[in-house]
């Protein structure tokens, strides 16, 4: 063994004569110890929320949307057997889509957006038949969301008006298309905002509907690999030509990953807070062990001990200050980080309270995932964190002058 690690091994086993120098030693492990813990939980459960949220979102979304640059889509046979040409592209589904006003046989009323599918086709792009918890759909029948079933208090085979923006002109007046449907199935994907707006009929009653003979909205695309979209997207648009356009999943979600991304740097940064004050108590502790051990010193540097390996002395016992609490918050960290759900279960039963309601956050336990990269770079962080509080301490410690570490002993 090493010389320098030889006596920062025995410094740290050493009985103090100052009981407060143990404390404060005791105290930054603890620091960087929470601090570790803290940032792997925190960062577990977000990377968890946003897998989950990506997955949800795929599984109600089409990867790629492609529609014309204006106006209806007439010939879409042939786009779709011109996109199906590419090989990232799995299936395809056309659409129309339109803004409409429901209303129930109770007189409640809200807003959707209905979505003219083909029920086979549509469950080869995202995930309706999974989702169709009840009823299936038919002609001459609407799949509701389930919250849009709530505003309306309505359920199966009950009817239900839709009202959309397209007008009829009558010698009395202009009236706005209206038909009356059956409700033949509930839709829940697990998101508010989804179960909130949609309202799924055939295809053909859509189009008569919304005044499309023979057309439709768009093309809905499923591909191989979801994070290809816009390369294949760029692709498919060149070989289709200017009067169209794509847009990705990534796209109609982008402000939200965004945001979610600079919530995770910024929580980080905020955690890491906590390891750099548990890294000034280091800078304190080697301070007063310098203190403490000044005649040590004094005898080393007078017996020819060079100045690098009394730094090195202190920086190694610095560092395992910091080593020791990492591997304690890592531990710490991935075991709370897995029986989050549990722990938050018993509190639950214990005080009656609910900390975490799927009505809110449309998950049933909270999602947790534990990255390999995000543990990396928690750990290599603090340990650099503290291996540069300890640079200081061993620095003034390598200059200490021996004869006046020895004037008074």
């Amino acid at each position: 063994m090493r010389f320098e690690l030889f006596l920062g091994l025995r410094y740290l086993k050493s009985k103090r004569r100052n009981f407060f120098i143990s404390f404060i030693t005791v105290i930054s492990v603890a620091g960087v110890m929470v601090g570790v813990t803290a940032l792997i939980t925190v960062l577990a459960v977000m990377t968890g929320f946003d897998q989950e949220l990506r997955a949800k979102i795929l599984g109600n979304r089409c990867h790629l949307t492609v529609q014309k640059m204006s106006g209806p889509m007439e010939n879409y046979e042939q786009v779709v057997a011109e996109i199906d040409k590419d090989p990232e592209v799995v299936a395809t589904a056309p659409f129309v889509t339109a803004q409409t006003l429901l209303q129930s046989g109770s007189g409640d009323m809200t807003g959707a957006i209905i979505w003219g599918i083909d029920p086979d086709r549509q469950s080869n792009v995202t995930e309706f038949s999974k989702n169709l918890k009840t009823g299936t759909l038919r002609e001459h029948g609407v799949v509701l969301g389930s919250v849009v079933a709530q505003m309306l208090q309505t359920y199966v085979d009950d009817t239900v008006n839709l009202v959309t923006a397209r007008r009829f002109s009558f010698f009395f007046g202009d009236r706005p298309a209206e038909k009356r449907f059956v409700v033949t199935g509930i839709y829940s994907s697990g998101m508010y905002d989804y179960d909130s707006s949609s309202v799924f009929l055939l295809l053909k009653d859509a189009q008569k509907l919304a005044g499309l003979k023979g057309s439709v909205s768009g093309i809905q695309v499923r591909l191989l690999d979801p994070f290809k979209a816009d390369e294949v997207g760029h692709r498919v648009i060149n070989e289709l030509g200017s009067s169209y356009w794509g847009q990705t999943w990534i796209d109609q979600n982008r402000p939200f990953w965004y945001a979610l991304k600079q919530e995770k740097i910024v929580m980080f940064v905020i955690l890491t807070l906590v390891i750099v004050v548990a890294a000034f108590n280091i800078v304190s502790t080697l301070i007063m062990v310098v203190m403490e051990k000044r005649r040590d010193i004094g005898v080393l540097r007078s017996v020819g001990t060079p100045t690098r390996s009394i730094m090195g002395i202190f920086m190694f016992e610095g560092l395992t200050v910091g080593v020791v609490g990492t591997v304690l918050g890592l531990i710490g960290g991935i075991t709370l980080a897995r029986s989050l759900n549990s722990i938050i279960g018993v509190i639950e039963e214990w005080t009656g309270w609910r900390i975490f309601s799927p009505e809110v956050y449309i998950f049933e336990k909270i999602p947790v995932s534990i990255q390999p990269s995000d543990v990396i770079l928690i750990t290599v962080s603090a340990i650099l964190i503290s291996f540069s509080a300890a640079i200081y301490p061993a620095w003034q410690a390598s200059r200490l002058d021996p004869i006046e570490c020895l004037r008074y002993e």
